[in-house]
């Protein structure tokens, strides 16, 4: 996510959070049985183009959705905010990672959920599986810092600005990567890359690409890295949530076609996996067909901000994920 929003808004979060602790409990296990197919999602997104009126039962509702700007309870990592480990604000680098152990934690099976705002996103279905599936994760994110390794502005001081908690954090993550050598990393981040060099610019595709490289390049070589991209970010151009308010009788008024600028960043972040002999998990047709629904399966899956997708759609593609990450499995 663009940093110099998250800058903004990072006060109400943390009065936000706070004032959420005491409603929070760790997310349960689902049944792998009950997990949805992917082909049924896929399904489902071709069936979101032909809605027209608002499902009388959409979850989240719709009046929690408005009430804000930003909609941080649906935004999900609810089992973060349960738990003793950190959520970096803008300054902190680093953290005590033992306290930041997800899903089943006898086990052996380590995987790494590493990233932005983008991991803090997935981490409750991660958090799901591992408890499901019988593996443990490991979480390392830091919101509104992206992994690709460069040369990042603090957008809410000035552009020219280098983020030095960001750069340092990134430093971090690899060398604590490499000193604990999971079976698997999962790599959830966003690529709108604001750097300072060699002047504050918003980062090419090939920029995106040769940066993001730098940083698959040095994990851990006995590691299965696989990268969850594609998602179709709506903003900064759309507000999915905001066209719903205003079109409940006619929401397909509200689908979309990710803006060029999100389509070709996630080439990039492709491109770099490929080009390491990566696995790219693309998530894209399990939100868009030939448009991208703001409503699937009764579900909003957009957040406020329309960075994000909310913990409710994407509770909906656990089996999903589960199918994209159970090949890395095999060897356990």
């Amino acid at each position: 996510m663009n940093h110099n929003l998250r800058v903004v808004f990072i006060a109400t979060l943390f009065l936000g959070l706070v004032s959420q602790v005491g409603c929070f409990a760790a997310a349960s296990a689902s049944p792998s049985t009950n997990f949805v197919s992917p082909a049924s999602v896929i399904a489902a997104v071709k069936a979101a183009q032909s809605l027209t009126n608002l499902p009388s039962n959409l979850t989240p509702p719709l009046a929690q959705e408005g009430t804000g700007p930003i909609d941080f309870q649906d935004w999900g990592g609810d089992v973060l905010v349960s738990s003793k480990c950190v959520d970096l604000t803008t300054s902190m680098s680093r953290e005590s990672y033992k306290d930041c152990y997800f899903g089943d934690l006898n086990s052996k099976f380590t995987v790494a959920l590493v990233g932005d705002s983008r991991a803090e996103m997935v981490l409750d279905d991660f958090n799901n599986l591992g408890l499901d599936e019988s593996f443990r994760v490991l979480y390392i994110a830091k919101d509104g810092c992206e992994t690709p390794i460069a040369s990042y502005s603090l957008r809410s001081v000035s552009a020219s600005t280098l983020w030095k908690a960001c750069v340092s954090f990134n430093d971090t993550m690899l060398l604590t990567l490499n000193a604990i050598k999971p079976q698997v990393i999962v790599i959830s981040s966003a690529y709108q890359l604001d750097v300072t060099n060699p002047k504050p610019h918003q980062a090419t595709p090939a920029e995106i690409t040769a940066d993001f490289e730098k940083f698959l390049v040095k994990l851990p070589k006995k590691s299965k890295t696989l990268v969850l991209g594609g998602f179709p970010q709506p903003a900064p151009l759309y507000d999915p949530i905001q066209c719903l308010a205003r079109n409940v009788s006619n929401i397909s008024k509200c689908d979309f076609v990710p803006p060029l600028s999100v389509r070709k960043d996630n080439a990039a972040s492709k491109a770099a996996t490929l080009k390491e002999h990566d696995v790219f998990l693309n998530l894209q047709p399990y939100f868009c067909a030939k448009t991208c629904p703001a409503v699937i399966n009764n579900d909003i899956v957009y957040t406020g901000d329309a960075y994000h997708s909310g913990k409710t759609y994407l509770n909906y593609l656990m089996g999903t994920l589960w199918s994209m990450l159970k090949p890395a499995f095999t060897s356990r």
